[in-house]
């Protein structure tokens, strides 16, 4: 069990601990922060009892899954209180005047709460600061050996702020290296602004494909930053944005140039708005398996809507198909997509289902493992193919295909694509790994 130790008596008089960074005020962001990391008990140090007054309703408005507790007193007094308490408790101490990537606060918990063979008993995290460059941020993570040592650096009668205590005992303490985290002491105006960049930059995921990179990731931000100011949940939008897939795939059964044109128009702004709900989650700190499902489910349902939607129209406005060939060809191709695509869903929902999550990056590709060392030609055909087939690639071609008068041939790249994917799925299934 962690309890979260928050330092909030650094607050600038000029941005104070309602002061809005994404959508949230930097104590909800704190608090929400330190819940998804593992705290189920939180204590805010506010200095004095007058500022421990006016953060009482922020906290109390505060949607986070854990407790808090309001204490009129450093820091550094509430760690000695805590010190003074027989319950097992690890802590995690952080500041609410500073924006974390959640990855860095994630390491430094677990470098103590692990309970492995490696857990540390004092911990705190080196990151990157715009004002220091790589430094060490105001975060440590510790068990009741570590809280002793703490205590044991205090000077008695000295009021400290989390970062002084940090100093002090760096030299006790396992610095855990995060080349990617980042922390930022909102203090100005400008500290405030780069915080809430930072954030939305942490939403361009290494594995996104070429078009989304470019393309969708800087559309759906744009959005996702006005809707991070309203209360909207995550799952309200990815029910709201699914209709859009609905209205594709209604189009493509139509089966004419405007129709299939416009289709692929909506498809490619559903794939678009799909990046919302997760973006808006990811800075938000609104997390959750079914919110995760929801997001795959309908992701996954967007394609096989749209495969037999285009598949119908082709065939029933009688296009001729490869080679001449009759539009029956179309229907078969467009059977052999959602074929493909329903295996990968059952090998991959399987698997997802067994470890609690329903998040596909979640999903393990056993020909992707960094720890195989020389991979096959197969393993190699199989990897990259599959970013041939990336969502994002596929969606963006759909639509460029709706333009020239083609999007039946679409279905030739999705029935490829499907196989390959399913395939890759199956072989995951059979040899994969289960860690």
């Amino acid at each position: 069990m962690t309890l979260a130790l928050i330092d909030a008596t650094r607050h600038p008089d000029g941005l104070p601990a309602d002061t809005q960074i994404a959508g949230l005020t930097l104590i909800e962001r704190t608090l929400r922060l330190v819940s998804v990391v593992g705290a189920e008990h939180a204590v805010v140090c506010t200095g004095e009892t007058q500022a421990a007054e006016s953060l009482r309703p922020l906290v109390d408005a505060t949607d986070a899954d854990l407790t808090v507790d309001l204490l009129a007193a450093d820091v550094g007094t509430g760690f000695e209180e805590l010190q003074e308490r027989d319950d097992g408790e690890s802590i995690l101490a952080v500041a609410s005047h500073v924006a974390y990537r959640r990855q860095l606060v994630d390491r430094v918990h677990e470098a103590v709460a692990s309970n492995g063979s490696e857990s540390r008993t004092l911990a705190i995290g080196r990151g990157r600061s715009p004002v220091s460059g790589e430094g060490i941020a105001p975060l440590v993570a510790a068990d009741r050996t570590g809280i002793d040592t703490i205590v044991e650096h205090l000077s008695e009668g000295m009021s400290l702020a989390l970062d002084e205590i940090v100093e002090r005992v760096a030299g006790a303490a396992d610095i855990i290296d995060e080349p990617r985290g980042w922390f930022v002491s909102v203090v100005d105006e400008e500290s405030a602004q780069y915080a809430e960049r930072s954030l939305w930059d942490d939403c361009r995921k290494p594995v996104d494909g070429i078009v989304a990179r470019y393309w969708n990731r800087n559309v759906s931000l744009a959005v996702s930053r006005r809707i991070a100011q309203f209360d909207i949940s995550p799952n309200v939008i990815s029910a709201a944005t699914f209709p859009t897939a609905l209205v594709a795939a209604g189009l493509a059964t139509l089966g004419t140039f405007w129709a299939f044109l416009a289709a692929g128009i909506f498809y490619h702004i559903n794939g678009i708005a799909d990046g919302i709900d997760g973006e808006i989650a990811r800075v938000k700190y609104e997390f959750s398996v079914t919110g995760e499902w929801v997001d795959t489910v309908t992701d996954d349902l967007k394609d096989v809507l749209f495969y037999a939607g285009l598949g119908y129209g082709a065939w029933s406005a009688g296009l001729p198909s490869v080679a001449g060939a009759g539009p029956s060809l179309w229907a078969s191709f467009s059977g052999v997509a959602v074929a493909g695509k329903l295996i990968s869903m059952a090998g991959y929902y399987s698997f997802l289902a067994a470890r609690g999550r329903g998040d596909m990056y979640a999903f393990q590709w056993s020909f992707e493992d960094d720890q195989q060392g020389e991979q096959s030609f197969a393993a190699r055909a199989l990897s990259n193919l599959k970013y041939l087939t990336k969502d994002d690639f596929a969606v963006f071609l759909a639509m460029c295909l709706g333009f020239v008068g083609l999007m039946p041939w679409f279905l030739i790249f999705a029935a490829l694509g499907q196989v390959i994917v399913a395939i890759s799925v199956v072989i995951q299934r059979i040899v994969g790994i289960e860690t």
